[in-house]
């Protein structure tokens, strides 16, 4: 049982360009969300993510050997899709969510 090596790649680059368009979508989102505070809401999403860059090379292994090439690779493809939620989820509900925040900018 083999996989065609572009498979991988196909996968890998459609999690990329998802994540990538969410962290400027998210980015953006809080630059103008907390204007106050940007320096803050900057270094926090930095730690994060970082965090996560840092587990997730530990975490690779095992999902490969759980899942096998073909099921990691495709898992990696499909969470982009489901990142695409949190868009629209602050695209409607972005006002309510500043709204309940007494630190956010309310009239964006």
């Amino acid at each position: 049982h083999s996989v065609h090596w572009i498979l991988p790649i196909t996968s890998s680059s459609f999690f990329s360009m998802g994540a990538f368009l969410l962290v400027m979508a998210v980015l953006s989102y809080l630059g103008d969300a907390f204007p106050k505070y940007i320096a803050s809401i900057y270094a926090g999403n930095g730690l994060v993510r970082s965090a996560f860059s840092t587990a997730f090379p530990l975490l690779a292994y095992a999902m490969y050997k759980k899942f096998r090439v073909d099921w990691a690779s495709s898992l990696l493809g499909f969470l982009p899709i489901a990142f695409i939620y949190i868009l629209f989820v602050l695209y409607f509900y972005g006002k309510r969510i500043r709204v309940a925040s007494k630190m956010a900018k309310h009239d964006l």
